[in-house]
């Protein structure tokens, strides 16, 4: 039996909810406030002051959202506001909505779809970011941004040279200025990861095994199993691309310099070494380098030690205790 809806304009915050979903917009937000009478209170169209006002009235309740740009600044307003806040996957809401509105996506459909997944307790949600990581988020963004601009303009630049018969080398601009950009640059790749792994990390403790932190950032290859036949495949791409790209290119240089001999880390060298000498593709290899570089990570901040390049790749059953 469907539940009915009652309109409203506003929310009234004499009663108290079990749930309130809230479908997020540029200007303003749809509603659907889950009372305790088992009531489905709809707003239609609610400014976000209206909505931050009538949430600090309001009595200790769940607030379910979709991500989205604002979703994070309005998550940490409404936690300091002693409200419990879920952030719930779009796949999970369009799932809800084919099969309990016929798949009519509407906004007050995907607000009343979660506020009634608010209640599911297995359901597994997105962790919003604090102020902390999103502050880092925005300088990985912005660096992003600039790159794609740069990029951009070296490309119409070569149309333009191309258009007066002046041929340009392929690459960015050319074999001296692809060296130069990685010789002056390269150094600036540790920093750069590590405000990103701190932007998207969170609390570190919650990887249990040094396999998860990869896995975390889809860098372990995905299980193909049909009866008793298992396979590996292609890395799974899950969690943050822009971290996983990172530690790619940080791989790369990596088996480069191993190469060369110029690898502080003496075991990481003679695993990268035996790897190559056993014919392993170069990209998965520098996929697997990818993820013992995480697992390395891990390692280094629960252990809360300094980084020892001297043991850095070495199994922890082979270090001495204390190590």
């Amino acid at each position: 039996m469907s539940v009915r809806r009652i309109l409203a304009k506003t929310i009234d915050t004499d009663l108290e909810y079990e749930a309130i979903g809230i479908d997020l917009a540029k200007n303003c937000v749809s509603a659907a406030l889950l009372t305790t009478d088992g009531e489905v209170v709809c707003i239609d169209r609610l400014d976000y002051s209206e909505l931050e006002k009538s949430a600090q009235a309001l009595s200790s309740t769940t607030f379910a959202m979709e991500p989205c740009t604002e979703m994070n600044y309005l998550v940490q307003k409404l936690e300091a506001w002693g409200h419990r806040c879920l952030v719930i996957g779009g796949k999970n809401v369009q799932n809800y909505v084919e099969n309990h509105f016929s798949g009519q996506k509407t906004d007050l459909n995907d607000a009343q779809a979660l506020a009634f997944l608010a209640q599911d307790t297995q359901l597994r949600t997105i962790k919003a970011k604090d102020v902390e990581q999103q502050k880092y988020a925005s300088l990985t963004t912005l660096r992003e941004q600039y790159i794609k601009q740069y990029r951009q303009t070296i490309v119409s630049l070569k149309g333009i040279c191309q258009a007066w018969g002046l041929n340009i080398s392929k690459g960015i601009s050319g074999k001296a200025r692809l060296k130069d950009l990685i010789e002056n640059h390269a150094a600036l790749l540790g920093s750069i990861c590590s405000c990103r792994l701190r932007a998207t990390v969170g609390d570190i403790k919650r990887f249990k095994s040094p396999k998860d932190f990869p896995a975390y950032y889809g860098l372990v290859p995905r299980s193909i199993a049909t009866g008793h036949n298992e396979r590996k495949g292609k890395i799974t791409h899950r969690g943050d691309r822009t971290m996983r790209s990172l530690m790619v290119q940080a791989a790369g240089s990596l088996v480069n310099m191993a190469t060369k001999g110029k690898l502080k880390s003496k075991q990481l060298t003679k695993w990268i070494l035996k790897k190559q000498k056993e014919k392993m593709p170069w990209g998965k290899l520098v996929c697997a380098v990818a993820a013992k570089l995480l697992r390395i990570v891990r390692a280094v901040l629960i252990s809360n030690k300094p980084y020892n390049s001297k043991i850095a790749g070495v199994a922890k059953c082979s270090l001495p205790k204390g190590s």
